[in-house]
């Protein structure tokens, strides 16, 4: 069975608004959920993306 794990970040954006932003992780999956607007996506990781060699 995948581990689940959560982050979350806060950010203001340019009109002075906080953002409460999710990030929960699936495996390999990511989905990204604000708390404040609604706004959500869903990510892949792809851990060789930003591999260095």
């Amino acid at each position: 069975m995948p581990q689940i794990d959560t982050s979350k970040v806060s950010r203001w954006d340019q009109h002075g608004r906080e953002h409460v932003v999710r990030i929960r992780r699936t495996g390999v999956q990511r989905t990204i959920n604000c708390e404040t607007c609604d706004w959500r996506r869903r990510a892949q990781f792809l851990p060789w993306v930003n591999y260095p060699g």
